[in-house]
């Protein structure tokens, strides 16, 4: 999923979600804060920014239907907040995506073992 974020785009962000710092935003990954992200952020085929929250669920549903999940596609919106200078430089998204992968391991190993 291709986003672009910029000042104005996290501000209206912010604003749409009870005036939360995108920081705060980040930690909810609710289906809400996704699709207000989306919604703001994605790139259209056109070049412009930003689809109707019908859409941005659309865009939700394609991607989990890609096999993927709904934390994966929050660390992928913050990799696209960082590339765009909005998260810190130090913050390792990648390292955050193995860890999530160890702890659903571990999980399924615990299910499996029940």
């Amino acid at each position: 999923m291709n986003l672009k974020f910029n000042a104005l785009i996290i501000k209206n962000i912010e604003k749409t979600i009870n005036n939360q710092s995108i920081v705060n935003i980040l930690g909810d990954n609710s289906i809400k804060s996704l699709e207000t992200l989306i919604a703001a952020s994605h790139v259209n085929e056109d070049g412009s920014i930003g689809v109707k929250g019908d859409r941005a669920l659309e865009l939700i549903d394609e991607y989990v239907a890609e096999g993927r999940d709904t934390y994966e596609l929050m660390l992928d919106i913050m990799d696209a907040l960082k590339a765009n200078g909005f998260l810190p430089k130090g913050i390792d998204v990648a390292k955050m995506r193995e860890e999530m992968t160890t702890q659903v391991e571990q999980a399924m190993d615990q299910l499996g073992e029940a």
